[in-house]
């Protein structure tokens, strides 16, 4: 969602995640985690592929859930999703829409050109959350906590040649660990 843009970005190839006084850009994203319900995850990390990271100056980011969820990829910009609007533009609303509980934050790596795969920490708490309170949907808000003028640009599931955000589960089973791995969507 790019700040004061009302247009449908479900076909871009891109999505991009940017905090800047002049044009805020947050990513949301969905997977569905329902076919896992009786699964105990032990850990679960999101991971996507930055295709770009112009002026690569570090960042701290958030993962949130998102607490809307009637929005789908073409109905949701800046100021609505799926009809409605969101309290703070941007799903930036505290409580209304978005949870800062269970939340996971990092910070990518200073002065580096990010080009490749990004994984984004462990939100096994959130993937939980998703199937014991969510129906197994899981929805999340990516932002940056920083002004800054770097732009990340992530494949979405649009792109030609590769993959958009993954989610991979580790499942204890009576064989040893399983991974399992949800695209977005």
């Amino acid at each position: 969602m790019d700040e004061g843009a009302d247009s449908d970005h479900s076909t871009e190839t891109t999505f991009q995640t940017q905090q800047n006084v002049a044009n805020d850009r947050r990513s949301i994203m969905k997977f569905d985690v329902s076919a896992h319900a009786s699964a105990d995850v032990s850990a679960a990390t999101i991971s996507m592929y930055c295709t770009d990271s112009s002026g690569a100056q570090t960042g701290t980011w958030t993962l949130r859930r998102i607490v809307r969820t009637t929005w789908a990829p073409t109905t949701v910009d800046w100021l609505n999703y799926n009809g409605g609007t969101w309290t703070t533009a941007g799903a930036g609303h505290n409580g209304d829409d978005h949870s800062s509980t269970n939340q996971l934050t990092g910070t990518f790596p200073a002065n580096q050109d990010l080009i490749g795969w990004y994984d984004f920490g462990n939100i096994s708490s959130l993937v939980t959350d998703a199937i014991d309170n969510r129906s197994g949907i899981l929805h999340l808000s990516l932002t940056l906590t920083q002004n800054r003028t770097t732009v990340w640009s992530w494949a979405s599931t649009s792109h030609a040649t590769i993959s958009g955000p993954k989610l991979f589960l580790r499942v204890p089973s009576l064989a040893g660990e399983a991974q399992l791995i949800l695209e977005e969507g």
